[in-house]
């Protein structure tokens, strides 16, 4: 059922309705027949149309007939047809199945008394597949009962049922039928072949295609797989999908969408190189933006040749939603919600005991060769008296963060006709921070897509979605925020004294030059976000002929954005005298408002054909050109001068009032076309062109072309396999392309002037000036990225067993970077130029199993693996270091440079007998390897340790399914990726920071020689010697995930029937991210793998209880 509402969903979005590639009840057929069996009839219809019709021998397919019709609706024909004869028929996707009707005197003769038909009866029979081969495991189910039974190795059953029932006959592979039992007790049961496997459409770059004659990559997910899951961001459906890396860092409201990168790096330069390109409907978007519950389909683009026909924007990959529609049958409402908890999954354990906090403090002074900083009298102080604002033992991890709320509902509505299928959803999710008070968000959001048929040759597709988000965030921004709360250390005072003002810190520490008490900001300050954004297309298409047509389309896609943050001043005063001492955060009060509109246009016009010559050769043809247009402007204004926290208004600002803003238009025209051919649909050929102009380069290299061309080979199909009855499906593929990527600056071929550079002139100076401040490069061009891709597919055993495997490698070269110039060349900034060579190659596998044991149990497993190399072929001689990473030709880019390690110095004489990084370490410090063995422990000993992005991914689902009770488990692994934890509670003391709990025991001691961690010191003090970036601490982040857990019940059929107007009903349980094997420590693995602070905001885990009901 799935599949049909994908296919008509898909087949009405690019309104490819012709007779020669799609079936509906409309599809039209020409027939003038006299005097003719039944079976020559439907045998031409078969000829016409893509519909297959299945019958039984007590369908008598030699009885005479005459028909006549002129381009009539296959339906239409039928109903004249079977007219006063012993039969009916039903239609099932692209199956039509003819049924014998009883006659009256037939049902007479097995009448018998009322008694007699509530008594039950035991019917017998035997199941055999359309080549007359017995079907073993067969299910047979009374309906609307949970009474059934399975057919035996010679595929005979026997059962005992009521004596009017009707029974459901199905097996994994084949189309389930359902028999009426009145009046008889032994049935011949034939089953067809289900072929909706072979059937499936998946959505490509402006069409739809059969899955079966796909000759590039592409992965797909389907609403099915994601129904019912409580998803805060659309990008988390991605997560398991074979060849992406989808790495969520963190899970704050509002901004947890995740990074998702598809096969590989394969550019140098900001994330915005790197992001696959999103359309919705067409429309290009964010993953934040699409409601989860809206779709319907995605389908990732992995390869040029599915990829190439967007040039430009598909360097990076497509990933490609269609969203949900109605389908042609009775209205239908829906609603689904959940309400869960969430809490984060990891957080750094802190010394939380202040005299313990000193007196390790002290130990740290003393082992870098200092003085004790706190006095014994101020530790035992501590320790002598309980807790309290003048005493505080406090633990900031437990005061900030905390358990949160969510909760989301869905309504749907949708229906259609014939000609008419609509589909209204509006949605709302509240989402509280576990950083409690300070973060959370609320989204609302509005779906509205109809489809018109005019006529069988012209129609219009309308879709309108509207959301807005309001998220609150810190004034002073999440990471500022973050950074103090892994600041924070127990001497400090929480809550406030008892005249409601804020209490000072009285006991300093050094590098805490100020008490930036985080609470200020959840209670006295306020950031606020509001983002509201339309997405709006029409298209139509005109059939110019049954072969040929033509289809227009246009987008808009606007957003504004609205952002406010106050912070006002707020003094803090000391615990004992409560005289007012400082005031950390603001000395004026400072509001700032900013806002922002953008707005992308686009129109896309396609004519295709398609057409079948000889019945054996397919082709397909499509031409489209593209003109798209981006603006966009901000404004930003700031006061400072606010009296209190309680009047807040840009207008009570009196001091510094500045104002600022920018706007900036690009434009890009495309032209692209497809050509497509099958024969016999065994052999397949794609070729892809697609001639991208951009405004962001000069008019010599504004234009870029983009080929791709791909071929699969169905082995399956020919006539040598025909003995290999086992095998479904077996092809095999291959395809190469290019594709192209603008992801610069705008106006990096001209040099740019900037203003406010002051020069003297007759003795004065005059700060008026103008000046070029970077060199621009006129010559730059398009960065090009090349790729092979080789595949095979295969379904065996009537789809049990099904799986793919690919080899891919891609080359981008004349990759668009910023480079450095001496500063003698009049101290400019380099310019973006093409320059570096980068190359990506690996595997996918994937493998599937479904299979069932008895009548209730069936079960489905399933799992993925990619293997992915980086490699800098050539950086034009140049390396690029920055803090401990590397980017450098033979090595993957952004790879751990770093200093090896031998463990830990144990005594004197080792470190006097031992080159030493500097002239203080001593007994318990880190041992560096002299590498190059100069004697000398530097930089030139550095070496690659680790990477940041993973050598390896994979991941496996598996489902049970007993009666009405489902679970299923979708799990997700990452390999061979490593971190750098480093500054605020990742390294003691930083800069006056605290220590984690692991150094009290783990830490070396004279006492603790086999220790994990170095002696204890403070990190911004005793840098060199312990906290150079070395692999001593480099830590794997590799991981396995259960990302998510879900137990299902679906109420039996039996309540529907008495309830009436209820059609489906299911509660469901969620656990999200509640199970992770890792071997990283102080933070979660799925973070921001190239920040070395561990100052994120964590990533949560969440588990939540649903309902979802279909009236």
């Amino acid at each position: 059922m799935i599949m049909r509402t994908i296919f008509i969903l898909l087949f009405a979005c690019i309104f490819c309705s012709m007779a020669e590639v799609g079936y509906t009840q409309n599809a039209r057929v020409t027939i003038n027949k006299r005097n003719v069996t039944l079976k020559e009839v439907l045998n031409e219809i078969e000829s016409q149309t893509d519909y297959l019709f299945i019958y039984s021998n007590e369908v008598n397919a030699n009885e005479k007939v005459s028909v006549k019709s002129k381009q009539q609706a296959v339906a239409n024909v039928l109903n004249k047809l079977l007219k006063g004869k012993d039969m009916d028929y039903s239609m099932e996707g692209n199956h039509i199945i003819l049924s014998a009707i009883e006659k009256a005197s037939q049902r007479e003769k097995g009448t018998v008394s009322a008694i007699a038909q509530q008594q039950k009866k035991t019917i017998t029979g035997t199941v055999v597949d359309v080549a007359g081969v017995p079907v073993i495991g067969a299910n047979i189910v009374e309906a609307g009962t949970t009474n059934g039974t399975v057919t035996d190795v010679d595929g005979n059953f026997s059962l005992q049922i009521e004596n009017n029932a009707t029974i459901r006959v199905s097996y994994i592979g084949y189309l389930e039928q359902s028999i009426n039992t009145v009046g008889r007790t032994n049935f011949n049961i034939t089953l067809a072949e289900d072929t909706k496997a072979l059937e499936e459409l998946v959505v490509v770059g402006y069409g739809i295609q059969k899955k079966v004659n796909l000759t590039g990559s592409i992965a797909i997910v389907d609403s099915e797989s994601i129904e019912n899951r409580s998803f805060t961001n659309a990008s988390q459906a991605l997560q398991g999908v074979k060849g992406l890396y989808v790495n969520q860092a963190g899970g704050r409201p509002g901004a947890d969408e995740a990074t998702i990168r598809v096969r590989g790096v394969g550019t140098i330069g900001g994330s915005g190189k790197l992001a696959p390109l999103v359309l919705v409907d067409g429309i290009e978007t964010s993953l934040m933006d699409v409601n989860p519950n809206d779709i319907e389909s995605i389908s990732i683009l992995k390869d040029a040749a599915s990829a190439s026909i967007y040039g430009s924007r598909a360097a990076n990959g497509v990933i490609l939603i269609t969203t949900k529609i109605g389908k042609t049958d009775k209205p239908i409402i829906n609603y689904s919600g959940y309400i869960g908890m969430q809490s984060p999954t990891i957080l750094p354990d802190p010394v939380d005991n202040s005299a313990t906090f000193m007196e390790w403090y002290n130990k740290a002074m003393v082992n870098q060769g200092g003085i004790p900083y706190y006095s014994n009298e101020l530790i035992q102080e501590f320790r002598n008296n309980p807790t309290s604002l003048l005493y505080p033992n406090t633990n900031w991890m437990d005061v900030l963060f905390g358990n949160a709320l969510i909760y989301e509902h869905n309504l749907r509505f949708s229906g259609g006709t014939n000609t008419t299928k609509y589909n209204f959803s509006t949605s709302f999710l509240d989402q509280d921070g576990v950083l409690k008070g300070m973060t959370g968000a609320k989204k609302y959001n509005l779906n509205l897509r109809i489809q018109q048929k005019f006529s069988e040759r012209f129609g219009i597709d309308v879709g309108l979605t509207a959301n807005r988000w309001d998220i609150e965030q810190p004034s002073e921004g999440i990471s500022t925020a973050m950074n103090r709360i892994m600041r924070m250390v127990p001497v400090q005072p929480v809550g406030r004294m008892e005249n409601g003002d804020w209490p000072d810190c009285w006991v300093t520490t050094p590098g805490q030059n100020s008490f930036q008490n985080p609470l200020v900001l959840k209670e006295d300050h306020y950031g606020k976000e509001q983002t509201n954004r339309l997405l709006a297309n029409l298209s139509a298409f005109i059939k110019i002929t049954n072969n040929l047509q033509y289809e227009a389309r246009g987008s808009v896609n606007y957003s504004n954005l609205l952002r406010k943050n106050f912070a006002p001043v707020t003094w803090l005063h000391d615990v004992r005298t409560s005289n007012p001492t400082r005031h950390p955060w603001s000395s004026t009060g400072v509001k700032t408002e900013y806002t922002s509109n953008n707005e992308r246009v686009n129109f896309t016009h396609t004519l295709r054909y398609t057409g079948v010559i000889k019945d054996i050769h397919n082709v397909s043809l499509l031409a489209g050109n593209s003109v798209e247009q981006y603006t966009s402007s901000n404004r930003q204004a700031r006061k400072t001068g606010y009296p209190n926290k309680d009047l807040d208004e840009l207008d009570v600002g009196s001091m510094d009032p500045t104002v600022a803003g920018s706007s900036l238009e690009d434009a890009l025209i495309s032209y692209f076309g497809r050509f497509q051919y099958d024969f016999k649909n065994k052999y397949l050929f794609e070729a892809n062109l697609r001639y991208d102009g951009s405004s962001k380069f000069a008019k010599d290299n504004r234009w870029g072309l983009f080929p791709s061309f791909s071929a699969g080979w169905r082995i399956s199909e020919e006539s040598f396999m025909d003995k290999a009855s086992w095998i479904d499906e077996l092809k095999l593929r291959g395809s190469w392309g290019q594709i192209g990527n603008q992801d610069i600056g705008r106006f990096q071929y001209v040099n740019a002037v900037s203003l406010g550079y002051g020069y003297p002139f007759g003795g004065k100076y005059d700060g008026g000036g103008v000046a070029i401040t970077q060199y621009r490069d006129p010559k730059i061009k398009w960065e090009t990225t090349t790729m092979t891709n080789i595949g095979v597919d295969w379904s065996f055993l009537r789809g049990k067993i099904s799986g793919e495997f690919e080899y891919f490698y891609k080359r981008t070269k004349d990759i668009l970077r910023g480079i450095a110039l001496p500063a003698q060349i009049g101290a400019l900034a380099g310019p973006t130029t093409n320059l570096a060579v980068v190359d990506n190659y690996g595997i996918e596998l994937g493998l599937n199993y479904q299979g069932k044991i008895g009548k209730d149990f069936s079960y489905q497993i399933g799992g993925n693996f990619t293997y992915i190399k980086n490699n800098v072929v050539d950086l034009n001689g140049e390396t690029i270091i920055s803090g401990g990473r590397i980017t450098k030709a033979g090595s993957p880019i952004d790879s751990w440079y770093v200093l090896q390690t031998d463990g830990l110095f144990q005594s004197q004489e080792e470190v006097d007998n031992y080159p030493t990084i500097t002239s203080r370490v001593g007994p318990g410090d880190i041992k560096y390897v002299d590498r190059n063995k100069d004697g000398v422990i530097d930089g030139e000993d550095r070496y690659i340790a680790g990477n940041t992005f993973p050598t390896y991914t994979y991941g496996f689902n598996i489902g049970f399914t007993y009666k009405s009770f489902s679970l299923s488990t979708i799990w997700q692994g990452v390999g061979d990726i490593s971190v750098r934890p480093n500054n605020n509670m990742a390294s003691p003391f930083n800069n006056g920071a605290g220590i984690t709990k692991d150094w009290l025991t783990d830490s070396w001691t004279p006492e603790n020689k086999d220790a994990r961690l170095p002696r204890i010191t403070t990190r911004n003090q005793y840098t060199a010697e312990n906290f150079s970036d070395s692999d001593f601490w480099l830590e794997d982040a590799s991981y396995l995930r259960l990302k998510n857990i879900q137990l299902n019940y679906e109420l039996s059929r039996s309540i529907f029937d008495k309830i009436g107007f209820l059609s489906r009903a299911n509660i469901f349980v969620n656990a999200e991210n509640i199970l992770t094997f890792t071997n990283a420590r102080l933070f979660d693995p799925e973070r921001d793998i190239i920040a070395t602070n561990i100052d994120q905001y964590p990533t949560v885990k969440t588990i939540s209880l649903g309902l979802n009901i279909t009236f």
